[in-house]
């Protein structure tokens, strides 16, 4: 196992500064335009909810503060992003194979 690759442990905030921006780089979006609060009418509303479910399920945050890093005053929108967006992933919706696929390639983009 000499030549196995070790991949160096990530600190929280050097996990959540590298989700943010892969995400930023994968859809496209500047980092700067993350905190805008310009809720569902913002075009980069739909994308948040990608990053909002990546930083739940790979870092130790709670939903305060994924809400603080993505630009929400409270806690009510990350539950809301997490708690859509699975459902949208699991088995019981019909029609959201784009939603899924967009998810699936952006958890391999980010490589973790």
């Amino acid at each position: 196992m000499e030549n196995a690759i070790k991949q160096r442990i990530m600190t929280q905030p050097e996990k959540s500064d590298y989700i943010i921006d892969r995400w930023s780089k994968f859809f496209g979006v500047d980092k700067v335009k993350l905190k805008d609060r310009s809720g569902a009418r913002s075009p980069i509303w739909s994308k948040k909810r990608y990053l909002v479910l990546a930083l739940h399920d790979n870092t130790a945050y709670n939903n305060q503060e994924i809400a603080n890093m993505v630009g929400y005053r409270q806690r009510n929108n990350v539950t809301y992003h997490i708690n859509t967006l699975r459902e949208e992933l699991s088995d019981k919706m019909y029609g959201q194979d784009n939603i899924k696929r967009t998810y699936d390639e952006f958890i391999t983009y980010l490589n973790l």
